[in-house]
């Protein structure tokens, strides 16, 4: 395994299409949100703390994700508790978390920060149909082996055949 000096998403692909290393771990949005961005010219200017558009266009033709649909940090959100193990904080904090995520108070924050469809996990306050996810437009929270038709390597996203 090799970690980058500067631990960023530009360092990481930088290694990668370099051929210093094989593969890379980033979100299965990453990619594709930063080169949209670059396409539309609205990115952060990397002197100004953003990417480098020159390598993040070369998504889906010079690398893509072959791995996706990994969905398991959603569960606890990024919800951040330093403790020390053993104190029995997580025993406290992790029940008041699940009873959050069941409540409507839940429903309505992600329904203020426009979530409601992607980004948070639906519970019994949200609508039919909600988190019903368009994989063609949102190739990167399917499964690997249930990415659409529409997918394939040129879009940044490789099938897998089964």
């Amino acid at each position: 395994m090799v970690v980058p000096e500067e631990t960023t998403n530009d360092a990481a692909l930088a290694l990668l299409l370099a051929g210093s290393v094989d593969l890379v771990y980033i979100y299965a949005d990453q990619a594709s949100s930063y080169k949209k961005e670059c396409d539309e010219g609205i990115a952060t200017p990397l002197s100004q703390g953003g990417w480098d558009c020159a390598m993040w266009q070369r998504f889906g033709t010079d690398f893509a994700y072959i791995h996706t649909g990994i969905d398991e940090y959603m569960n606890g959100g990024t919800t951040l508790s330093m403790h020390k193990i053993g104190s029995g904080i997580s025993d406290i904090l992790n029940p008041e978390i699940d009873d959050f995520m069941e409540s409507k108070a839940y429903f309505k924050l992600c329904e203020k920060y426009g979530l409601t469809e992607s980004g948070c996990i639906p519970n019994d306050h949200f609508p039919d149909g909600a988190g019903d996810i368009d994989y063609d437009a949102t190739p990167y929270f399917a499964l690997t082996n249930d990415l659409p038709a529409s997918a394939s390597c040129t879009t940044g996203y490789c099938q897998c055949p089964q």
